[in-house]
């Protein structure tokens, strides 16, 4: 699973949505890929992703949830 992150940090959450997915990694950072039609993966664009993106705007995240065609983060502060 530490493939998930660039930084090869490990990997501390993993959820799925409808078709997506996101990982959280232990530094607060999130990572999400899959089907983007309503921005399910956080990127500002609607561009489906076959690999994942670090979500940009996004850190210091405690926690992340996923539904059919969103994405949530819970931050620290």
């Amino acid at each position: 699973v530490k493939a998930l992150s660039q930084a090869d940090e490990p990997v501390v959450q993993v959820k799925a949505g409808g078709a997506h997915a996101c990982a959280l990694v232990q530094s607060g950072q999130v990572y999400c890929w899959g089907n983007n039609v309503l921005g399910e993966v956080g990127d500002g664009t609607t561009t489906n992703r076959g690999l994942r993106e670090r979500v940009k705007r996004v850190g210091d995240v405690a926690s992340i949830s996923a539904g059919q065609a969103f994405t949530c983060a819970s931050r620290n502060t």
